[in-house]
């Protein structure tokens, strides 16, 4: 039997890359001093992605490429995460002279400093296919520039300094209007995911043939105002699968719209954002209500609907107290269910406020085979069910015991009452009891 190397000369470089590849950036620094061998892999792996969220770093890594240009082609994912800062005019040469050499870059991402962007203007990637950067007057050439590539473009909010106040930068979406006039449409024909003001939407949508995921932001109504309509009529031409709309405030107008453009959607999520001010005190129960009933007023319209998620933010609704959960849950299975029967194909819902995930799952018992509408959390632990013989016992968190608890009530309820509830025929409720 050979014996197990003593050091990691023996071991395939394959091998040393994945194993480099699981530690985090300063565990990798420390492990490159092993031998070449190793060093080569890890130097592999941390040029490959780089990203810079301060000057000081970023000076570093320009003075590293200008030292050693073999290092250039090794960088494929560039990220520069920190805002804008004046440190970063007294290097922009050295700045430019870097980007130059990245010859292999695939992916670009500039996330606030408008002077970072103004030092890629002009520079060719070749290989660029992903690229992410703030909304300015920039823009439009560099994507010019790599049109023929692009298959994901990410026109990012203004910076907060583009605005005098939060009211502006609300109003307008978060995108400087100032650079958004008279744009000139593009054909880009690999795009297939773009993110942008849907005021800018239709310059890089319109015209790109496999465009089928988009993520548009939306002014306030007013800026919109009856507009919605002409925002998604410019963009109609690119075959939409998936939608994704971030507002400030509930616009009615959005949902027919969104259904006389884009009938064949298979998944729609519109976005309220929890940005608040005095003018913007963010969307009442009344706005709530009035525009998930223009929702259900078209539903019927979309034929290949499987998804749909209206949301208020991201933390979930989680209230200690019992009686408000389950009257919730109540509230929105009762909705759930009629948006169901307007549009059968639905799989996945998601309502405002609860921001509690509803999934359509398969049951079956010994006389039927139907489906019910549980929350995500619930059907979590059916479709994962303990074993016979065995002692695997998972704990519960208390939100999902307390779904759970709902769910279980409202079963017991309709099996009792040998009545359809919830969807369901009695008999699934019987056998999920009694097992």
């Amino acid at each position: 039997m050979s014996s197990a190397p003593s050091d990691f000369t023996a071991i395939p470089s394959e091998l040393l890359h994945e194993i480099a590849g699981l530690l985090p950036l300063k565990d990798q620094l420390s492990f490159c001093r092993i031998n070449h061998a190793v060093y080569a892999q890890c130097v592999c792996l941390i040029y490959r992605i780089v990203q810079l969220a301060d000057p000081g770093r970023t000076m570093k890594w320009c003075r590293a490429l200008l030292m050693r240009p073999s290092l250039s082609v090794l960088v494929k994912d560039l990220q520069f995460l920190g805002p804008e800062q004046d440190v970063f005019k007294s290097f922009g040469h050295a700045l430019r002279v870097a980007l130059q050499s990245l010859t292999e870059l695939d992916g670009l991402t500039i996330a606030q400093s408008h002077y970072i962007l103004g030092c890629a203007v002009g520079i060719h990637f070749p290989q660029l296919d992903i690229l992410n950067v703030p909304w300015s007057a920039h823009v439009p050439s560099l994507v010019e520039m790599h049109r023929t590539h692009l298959a994901g473009l990410g026109i990012l909010p203004s910076h907060i300094d583009a605005f005098t106040d939060i009211d502006e930068l609300i109003a307008h979406g978060g995108y400087d209007p100032r650079s958004s006039q008279s744009l000139r449409p593009l054909v880009l024909p690999r795009l297939k995911n773009l993110r942008s003001s849907v005021e800018i939407a239709y310059a890089y949508g319109a015209g790109s043939p496999l465009l089928t995921n988009t993520r548009v932001s939306w002014p306030s109504v007013t800026v919109v105002g009856e507009r919605h309509a002409e925002f998604m009529r410019a963009l109609a031409q690119a075959p939409l699968v998936e939608l994704q709309n971030h507002v400030y405030d509930w616009p009615v107008g959005i949902a027919s719209a969104i259904a006389e453009y884009f009938p064949c959607l298979r998944s729609i999520v519109v976005d309220c954002m929890p940005a608040r001010s005095q003018s913007h005190p963010g969307p009442s129960l009344v706005s709530t209500d009035a525009f998930l009933h223009s929702i259900e007023l078209n539903l019927p319209k979309f034929g290949n609907l499987v998804i749909i998620q209206i949301m208020h933010g991201t933390d979930p609704f989680e209230p200690e107290d019992e009686d408000e959960l389950f009257a919730s849950l109540d509230r929105d299975c009762t909705r759930i269910l009629r948006w169901s029967e307007l549009c059968p194909h639905l799989l996945v819902i998601r309502l405002p406020f609860t921001n509690i995930v509803w999934q359509n799952s398969p049951m079956a018992s010994e006389q039927l085979t139907t489906s019910v509408w549980l929350p995500v959390r619930v059907h979590t632990q059916f479709s994962s069910p303990i074993r016979p013989g065995t002692s695997d016992v998972t704990c519960m968190e208390r939100q999902t015991m307390l779904q759970m608890k709902w769910y279980l009530s409202r079963a017991s309820a309709a099996a009792a009452s040998q009545k359809i509830s919830l969807g369901l025929q009695p008999f699934p409720f019987v056998t999920l009891l009694n097992g």
